[in-house]
């Protein structure tokens, strides 16, 4: 069932982020998931796990990073991160907490590609972000690693970025070959397997793809799992016989989310 969210107008670093608010029905207080978007996202509730979320009594807000579908300003990968430490700095206020009947101390991050490594990144920047959820986490350093590998996946995801930043694209930044060279130029500052001993303190779940050809499981969730839990972290893992989209599989991924949400 989809459930009607309540539009939020969020701020960061002098941009208006636009946002959702999806309201839970369950006990006056409830946990609040912040749902992180992939590239280049959408307009409301992505995978539909806003909804599914709220139906299990968990709060959720999500938001568009900046530069992309309504919300102000230009878009970049550091941007977003930035976006991302400012909406945890208004979902970790207590106003705000009591606004929106957020339970403060069960607040979680729940990324979803994209998202999922710039709020793996983002957490190593603010301390408050401690639990984070990853589905099919795109390594930004490991995805540079690709580009310069594969001249074919190059082309095919320049060609992709300059669609979305286009003219009638959903995105306003730079295009396919400035961010591809962004990209390859920030490899180490980006590279989640350089960030493993920032991360131990965390408690991370990672769900992914077995036939996820976007972001390639065994380059992208798997590695990082095996680093984590060879370095002694907590981090628990779950692969799921699906793609990218998590296709046929999301209904039993909010389920696993609401029962990690839950399980403080």
């Amino acid at each position: 069932m989809d459930i009607e969210p309540e539009k939020l107008h969020l701020s960061s670093n002098g941009s208006q982020l636009s946002g959702w608010f999806f309201r839970c029905n369950g006990p006056s207080s409830c946990p609040l998931a912040v749902l992180l978007q992939g590239y280049p996202g959408s307009d409301r509730d992505e995978l539909g796990l806003g909804s599914l979320l709220c139906e299990g009594s968990i709060n959720v807000l999500t938001f568009n990073y900046r530069g992309t579908w309504e919300s102000e300003g230009f878009h970049r990968y550091d941007y977003a991160i930035e976006d991302i430490i400012s909406v945890s700095s208004y979902v970790h206020s207590g106003e705000i907490s009591r606004d929106l009947f957020i339970k403060p101390s069960a607040i979680v991050f729940i990324g979803y590609s994209y998202g999922g490594g710039a709020a793996l990144i983002a957490s190593t920047r603010d301390i408050r972000i401690g639990r984070i959820a990853v589905l099919a986490p795109l390594n930004l350093g490991e995805f540079g690693r690709q580009l310069l590998e594969n001249q074919q996946l190059r082309t095919i995801h320049e060609t992709f970025l300059d669609e979305t930043m286009g003219e009638n694209g959903m995105v306003r930044g730079h295009g396919g070959e400035i961010t591809h060279s962004d990209i390859i130029n920030s490899i180490d500052e980006y590279d989640l397997f350089g960030m493993i001993d920032e991360l131990l303190s965390k408690d991370i779940l990672i769900l992914g793809g077995e036939r996820d050809e976007d972001l390639p499981f065994d380059r992208h969730v798997l590695p990082l799992y095996s680093k984590l839990k060879e370095k002694g972290s907590s981090v628990c893992f779950e692969v799921y016989d699906t793609d990218h989209s998590f296709t046929g599989a999301v209904e039993k991924v909010a389920e696993r989310l609401i029962l990690w949400v839950n399980s403080t």
